[in-house]
């Protein structure tokens, strides 16, 4: 005989669900490897930048030397060129951790709480992808975001509009 969790007794369920929201907390909303990926995605990143940097200052270095009266620095500005974008690349990446972060953590809070008791859905809020996640989250996960965390994530998404809508 198969039951569905709606079938099971109040106190089972109550239980199941205790369990569940204790697993929840332990894992991650990301993949357990994404933000040490893009760590040392950045540290080699900065490596790559600062050899950039090193042979340009290098190569005008030596015209300077060589007491050339027009030197050729048009290599630093494909290099500060390299460094905007992928700063701006860098950043919009981080602005897409944090809407897959809130992504799963309301799926996972509605999974949690069954469909029973979710009466709305983010998408069914009015407002910005990442403010209804926010709001359904304070809401059903009785969830707070402190003021400077928020301000600082609208920051980032607020840049990261201006960057891809913008540029």
């Amino acid at each position: 005989m198969t039951n569905t969790v709606g079938e099971l007794p109040a106190a089972l369920q109550r239980k199941l669900k205790r369990s569940l929201l204790a697993d929840l907390k332990g894992e991650q909303g990301l993949d357990i490897y994404e933000l040490s990926l893009f760590e040392w995605y950045a540290r080699e990143n900065a490596k790559v930048i600062e050899q950039m940097l090193s042979v340009e200052r290098a190569y005008i270095q030596g015209q300077m030397n060589a007491g050339s009266e027009n030197v050729n620095d048009s290599g630093m500005v494909a290099v500060e060129y390299y460094i905007k974008r992928a700063r701006y690349a860098d950043l919009i990446y981080m602005a897409s951790l944090l809407e897959i972060y809130l992504d799963r953590a309301c799926e996972k809070l509605a999974l949690v709480l069954g469909d029973q008791n979710v009466v709305f859905r983010p998408e069914e809020l009015v407002g910005d992808k990442w403010t209804k996640r926010k709001k359904f989250l304070e809401r059903y996960g009785k969830f707070s975001f402190p003021e400077t965390v928020w301000s600082d994530l609208r920051a980032l998404i607020l840049v990261r509009n201006n960057l891809v809508h913008e540029n």
